[in-house]
């Protein structure tokens, strides 16, 4: 699982919304997020109204592609 993380983070940028501590969250490469509506929105804005982004509820139990 770290393994396909690390290669989705070459190509993607992840975020986590979790209890976490925002710190620890980042040691582990991802961006920590409070609102997930909200980081969403960002991104589109970021990246345009079309930009592929993905919100995985059950984070843990999948594994993402990006191709």
């Amino acid at each position: 699982e770290a393994q396909l993380l690390a290669l989705i983070r070459l190509k993607a940028r992840v975020a986590l919304r979790s209890e976490l501590p925002d710190e620890e969250v980042r040691r582990a490469f991802l961006e920590p997020v409070e609102d997930v509506g909200e980081a969403v929105r960002r991104e589109l804005e970021r990246l345009g109204g079309d930009a592929p982004v993905a919100v995985l509820p059950e984070g843990p139990q999948t594994i993402p592609y990006v191709g």
